[in-house]
């Protein structure tokens, strides 16, 4: 039987991951920024005609609605906590879990990039490198540093096997 779940061993008094901002934050900071800086000062298109956009950019919102549903549910049927601000017991290594260890993160990234395609707007696009970095050095490497003193080998193990996106 595949194994679907990594246990704690971590002592609860201690068990904080320190991450600088909530994932969505920067997420939305940079989408509206950059929309704001497309419609109020200077529009960059991607494409000469909107409807291209939505086709281009709707696959991505719906690939992405797809993969948070998938990873939440996988989550919920682990027994692992959605609440951000509770510990983390175990970490969840199937269902999208199995190929990259950020599916949300992956589904954010892809929903912000499709909504820049519906809207025809680059300039969210190139916001998107500094929203990546937030997310990476204020979310993800401190994550990864917590389960890592939190899960050992076991982590390492698996983040070894798994890529961080994909």
């Amino acid at each position: 039987m595949e194994k679907s779940m990594i246990r704690s061993k971590f002592p609860p008094n201690e068990d904080r991951d320190g991450v600088a901002v909530l994932p969505p934050v920067p997420f939305g900071i940079g989408l509206v920024l950059g929309a704001l800086v497309q419609f109020l000062w200077e529009p960059l298109a991607f494409f000469p005609v909107t409807w291209i956009g939505h086709v281009a950019g709707w696959p991505l919102v719906v690939a992405s609605i797809i993969l948070v549903i998938w990873a939440r549910q996988t989550m919920a049927r682990s027994g692992v906590s959605l609440n951000v601000y509770k510990p983390t017991d175990s970490i969840v290594v199937s269902g999208p879990f199995g190929f990259t260890r950020n599916p949300m993160y992956l589904s954010m990234t892809l929903l912000y990039f499709g909504i820049s395609l519906i809207i025809n707007a680059v300039w969210p696009v190139l916001f998107l490198p500094a929203v990546l970095t937030v997310v990476h050095y204020g979310v993800i490497a401190r994550e990864e540093r917590y389960l890592e003193r939190k899960f050992g080998q076991e982590y390492q193990r698996y983040r070894s096997g798994v890529r961080r996106w994909l």
